[in-house]
Formats: C-alpha cells, structure tokens, sequence
C-alpha cells in the first residue's frame, strides 16, 4: 500500500488528481493528510 510521501509524491507529479487522493483516505492516509497534499496545489 502506499504511505503519506507516496501520494503526495505521484500528486506532485501529476499522477493523482484531488479527487484520486480522496480515494486513499482511510485505507492509506488519513483526511487531513489528504486535505495537506491537495492544499499544496492550491
């Protein structure tokens, strides 16, 4: 399963959109690391 840096890795990447990371929450990260990966973006 992916972690925390794997996400927001492939998110900065562009591998992810906010909607792809939504889907990780809570099987891999929780909703404010979800929340802190996307707010990056903004």
């Amino acid at each position: 399963m992916f972690n925390f840096d794997d996400v927001k890795m492939m998110f900065d990447w562009g591998c992810f959109t906010e909607d792809e990371v939504k889907q990780f929450v809570p099987t891999c990260i929780t909703e404010e690391e979800a929340n802190q990966i996307i707010a990056k973006a903004e």
